[in-house]
Order: C-alpha cells, then structure tokens, then sequence
C-alpha cells in the first residue's frame, strides 16, 4: 500500500553499494548543536559535548557504559581539557584486591602492614591538582567506600597506618558498566558516595547504538596498507550487535588482516563467524530492511526489530542481566528489552553474579 516505514535508531539500510545508518539521540538543551561528519555517532557527540561542557568545571563526573565502548578515552578528554597543571591518575577498583585498595588510594606508613617496608603517596596523592579516575567505580569494596568518602568531602587522605591527614586538590572522574542505583539498592554500594560522584553522569553507550562508527574504526584497525570492506562486508559489520564492542571489532579487523593483504577489497568471509551468522540471520541488530521497496516505493517487504536469542544472551552475560544496560548497548527503550526476552524466554536474574 506504499505506507511509509518507521525506522529505529541504529536501523541499517543499503542502497546499493551504500550502507547507511539512520541515527537518532535525544539533545540536552543548552548545548550547541551536533556537527555530524564521517565516521560519528549522535551517541559520541552527546557524550563528548557533555564532557567538553563539564572538563573546566570542578564537577564530578560519572561515566556509564558497557565494557570496551571507550570510557577511560572520554575520562582523557575530561581531564585534557580540565586545565589542571597535574596528571590523570587511573586506578582500575575491579582489578586490584580489597586489601590493598586502601593503601593503592590513601598511601601507607612504613611498617603500616606485612611487606610495607616503606612508605607510599597512594594515588590521591600522585593526582594532586590533577584528576583521580576510578575506573569501574562499582567493583570498589563496601568497606573501603567510607574512606573514599571521607576523602572526597573534606578534600584529606590519611595514608593506612598514619595518624595524620594530609590535604589534597583532585578533580574525580569515575566510570562503570554497572547500575549504581542497584547496586546502592541491594546494599553493595553507598548512596552518599554515589551522590558525590554522580555531580553529572555521562552515558557511553556500546558500539550497538554507535553503528555510524563501526566501518571507520574498522578500517583504521585495518591500516592503510589493507584495502577496505567491501559493500557486504560492511553492511555485515554494521548489522551485528558488538557485545564486546570496540575490542572486538579490533580483533575481526586484525584477523581479516591476516588474509586481505593483496587483495581487491575485506569479502565478508574475512570476517569472523559471529558475523557472518549474523549477517545471513539479518539479525545481529535486529532489522532486516528491503530497500528496494524503499526506492522503487513499494512496500517494504520485511522489517524485524528482535535480535536472536544468541545476542541476547551474549549482551546479558556482558551486562550480567542488567537489563538497562542491555538497553543502552542496543540502542533500545528497557521494556522493549523485556518484550524480546520474554519472547525468547529468557531470564536476566539468570546472567546475575
């Protein structure tokens, strides 16, 4: 009947030999409008505009976002614009052990514990006028939280074993892939430091709902040397759903790298299985688009907005069945979300820790 079709954000459409994404974010108000050009995302323009607003100000920043879809290079930005004489000082709170959070954080005395044979600043101290990342915040120990806190509202850090503070300037820039609030909810992490961190939150969504930069980042993970994806290739790129994100696209370009040296163009059996299932699924994003109906104005023959039930389950182990992230990653409303598990008859509390 000719009747116009209504497209999601992240829908990938080829028209011949062009794959395009139609892209769609909500704006905040106050900011100057987004200049798109190749190889950018409404997603990462949002952010950036966010970070580029907030970096001068003394303001905590929280950055939210799936494993992999680059937090730790917006905290870069945050700080490289800040202004502040120090440096950005990372600590990863997911890798290092509850016993020696503390000490890494605050420093410690000589003699403060076994195998303190002598004394350390501690990370607060190495950010001074600078800023202090805490990376993946939500993995942070229950009982070191209250000296963190401490730490941030009165601007002094007491070193494990001292019996007295030492005054600092840090700028805090945290970031997560989880939810706070549910965390803070079950008890495993502190509102009032939440609150503190939380002065302005930045979402990064994963390379699902960033689709316009997946063709880019590849062929720059490709080289110059490479050629590049062909039409398939890259519309096969686009359409799958990047549980891992920008790792790994990393990876499927370094593996087509092995094998496109000398070669006309990366064919989509260049890339690896997941993608190539994906692809002939017409699944990964969830849309099957027939453009030729679009073109010819015709109907359109089939549109799909549900994943498969193996990107689901790939996103809620990521996301360990946060279903908001989920949601985030692809792009989509939460009870959306829901509607395509329940259809497949998945359970999130299942993928929980």
């Amino acid at each position: 009947d000719g009747a116009p079709v209504a497209l999601d954000a992240g829908a990938v459409l080829r028209m011949g030999d062009a794959v395009l994404i139609y892209d769609a974010v909500s704006w905040p108000p106050g900011l100057p409008p987004p200049t798109l050009t190749a190889g950018t995302s409404l997603a990462r323009l949002r952010a950036e505009a966010l970070a580029d607003r907030v970096a001068a100000t003394p303001l905590p920043v929280l950055i939210h976002g799936p494993t992999g879809a680059g937090k730790e290079r917006l905290a870069a930005r945050i700080h490289d614009q800040s202004g502040r004489a120090g440096a950005l000082v990372p600590l990863n709170c997911g890798v290092v052990s509850a016993e020696l959070v503390a000490s890494e954080l605050f420093g410690h005395v000589r003699g403060a514990f076994s195998g303190a044979a002598g004394a350390r600043s501690g990370l607060f101290v190495a950010a001074e006028r600078g800023t202090l990342f805490l990376d993946e915040i939500g993995e942070l120990p229950l009982d070191v939280q209250p000296a963190l806190l401490r730490a941030i509202q009165e601007n002094r850090v007491r070193p494990v074993g001292s019996d007295r503070d030492r005054a600092i300037d840090v700028r805090y820039v945290s970031a997560t892939h989880r939810d706070l609030r549910r965390l803070e909810a079950d008890g495993r992490f502190r509102g009032d430091l939440f609150a503190r961190l939380a002065g302005l939150t930045i979402a990064l969504p994963g390379l699902a709902a960033r689709r316009a930069e997946v063709v880019p980042l590849f062929r720059g993970f490709l080289g110059a040397e490479a050629p590049p994806p062909s039409t398939a290739a890259a519309e096969a790129l686009c359409r799958y759903g990047w549980p891992h994100n920008v790792r790994e696209l990393k990876f499927a370009a370094e593996r087509a790298r092995l094998f496109c040296l000398g070669l006309a163009e990366v064919s989509v059996e260049l890339l690896p299985d997941a993608i190539r299932d994906g692809m002939a699924d017409g699944m990964h994003d969830g849309m099957t688009n027939d453009t030729d109906g679009i073109l010819d104005g015709n109907p359109v023959a089939s549109m799909s907005s549900t994943p498969d039930r193996a990107t689901l389950e790939a996103l809620l182990t990521t996301h360990q069945g946060n279903v908001s992230q989920v949601a985030d990653a692809l792009g989509k409303h939460r009870q959306q979300v829901y509607r395509w598990l329940r259809s497949h008859r998945l359970d999130p509390a299942a993928f929980r820790p």
